[in-house]
């Protein structure tokens, strides 16, 4: 629709796993993925499930509706901070632009927009389409052909984990990935703009 019928994509969180199905499904269509701090769904299902209690918005979120939907509902800005808080370096909401966060509130303050929210982690749950996309993948055999490079936050994705990003992303859908740490939590945009950006420049304009 924008008139591109080839592109590099880069996509951090839901937008990396957005670009990494893309990415498998139209592997004509995408020259270069860049992957901001996320491991394969169904990598991150596996590892929920070998260590309960792991990652808790995964399972809570992808339960069944509309409980998570009536618990986020009661206070959105307190669930959502508290997301935004526990998953950056700093602990609080210092990496985040005032007005950002305005514009935050203002979108998971709708119900709907809530409703969205827990049904993207529907679908990637233990019973969901993108898991079971991922598994039939991986039982194929599929791999990335085009270039890939995984970006890792230091101090919340490759954190006390036990195999890092780079690994489980060359063992599964990218061998020849490349890889570079971010020396932030998950906000790796607005905690490391400038590492963030040099190590997308470097490998986009390659």
């Amino acid at each position: 629709r924008l008139g591109h019928v080839r592109f590099a994509l880069a996509g951090h969180d839901r937008g990396a796993r957005v670009g990494y199905r893309l990415a498998l499904d139209a592997p004509g269509r995408v020259e270069r993925l860049a992957i901001l701090d996320i491991v394969p769904t169904q990598v991150q299902w596996t590892r929920i499930e070998a260590k309960p209690g792991a990652n808790p918005h995964w399972p809570f979120l992808a339960g069944p509706a509309p409980e998570p939907e009536r618990v986020i509902g009661r206070d959105p800005d307190a669930y959502f901070e508290g997301l935004l808080r526990g998953w950056n370096a700093a602990g609080d909401l210092s990496p985040f632009d005032p007005r950002a966060l305005t514009l935050y509130r203002q979108a998971w303050n709708v119900p709907e927009r809530i409703h969205a929210f827990c049904k993207d982690y529907r679908a990637g749950g233990p019973d969901g389409p993108d898991r079971a996309a991922d598994r039939e993948d991986l039982a194929a055999g599929r791999t990335l052909d085009m270039p890939v490079q995984v970006l890792a936050s230091t101090h919340y994705l490759d954190r006390d984990k036990p195999e890092p990003a780079l690994a489980v992303w060359r063992r599964t859908f990218a061998p020849r990935a490349d890889g570079v740490s971010i020396p932030s939590g998950h906000f790796m945009a607005e905690e490391a703009p400038e590492a963030t950006l040099q190590a997308l420049r470097a490998f986009l304009g390659a």
